[in-house]
C-alpha cells in the first residue's frame, strides 16, 4: 500500500463531511455505514492481505466471524467492566483478557513497524518529530505488551 498518495485513505467528499447529530451519534443510515465500511476495507484489501492475522486491519467477514468478533467485544466489556467495579474475574476470563490485550497490543506494534519503515524509506531526508513520536509510541507499545505479558505469567503461578 502506497502511503504516499492521499487518495489511497481518502474519501469521497459526502463521506468526509461531519455526519454527527447534535447529540454526538452518527446520523448516517444504516446503508451508507455497510457503503462506508466496504469502501474501506477494499481501499485497505492489499494492507490487510499482507498481515493477514491482523485484527486492527478492516476486512470482510464470515457471519460466524462476525459473531464471534461481536460476542468476544461483549465478553471483553463485562470484564473490563467488572475491574473497573473491583469484582472478582475468575481466571479463564483473566486470561482470556489478558490474551486479547495482548494481541490488541501485537497488533499495534506490527502495524507501527511497517509504518515507520515504509515512513524512513520514503523520507530518507526529513525524518524530524513525525519519527520520533512513532518511535516512542513503539516503545511504549513493548512496553505494555510485556507487562501484559507478565501479568499472565502471574495468573499462571498457583
Amino acid at each position: 500500500m502506497n502511503f504516499t498518495e492521499s487518495e489511497d485513505l481518502s474519501f469521497s467528499k459526502e463521506t468526509s463531511e461531519t455526519t454527527l447529530s447534535k447529540n454526538g451519534y452518527s446520523s448516517l443510515s444504516l446503508e451508507e455505514k455497510d457503503r462506508i465500511r466496504k469502501e474501506v476495507i477494499q481501499r485497505l484489501k492489499s494492507f490487510a492481505d499482507r498481515f493477514p492475522n491482523n485484527s486492527l486491519i478492516p476486512r470482510e467477514l464470515t457471519k460466524k466471524q462476525e459473531d464471534k468478533r461481536k460476542k468476544d467485544e461483549e465478553r471483553m466489556f463485562e470484564i473490563r467492566m467488572a475491574l473497573l467495579e473491583g469484582r472478582e474475574v475468575v481466571r479463564p476470563e483473566m486470561e482470556f483478557y489478558l490474551d486479547s490485550k495482548i494481541k490488541k497490543t501485537e497488533d499495534m506494534v506490527e502495524i507501527l513497524e511497517y509504518s515507520m519503515k515504509f515512513f524512513q524509506d520514503s523520507r530518507k531526508n526529513d525524518q524530524g518529530s513525525s519519527l520520533k513520536l512513532m518511535e516512542e509510541r513503539l516503545v511504549s507499545l513493548r512496553k505494555s505488551t510485556e507487562e501484559l505479558v507478565v501479568a499472565k505469567k502471574k495468573l499462571e503461578i498457583p
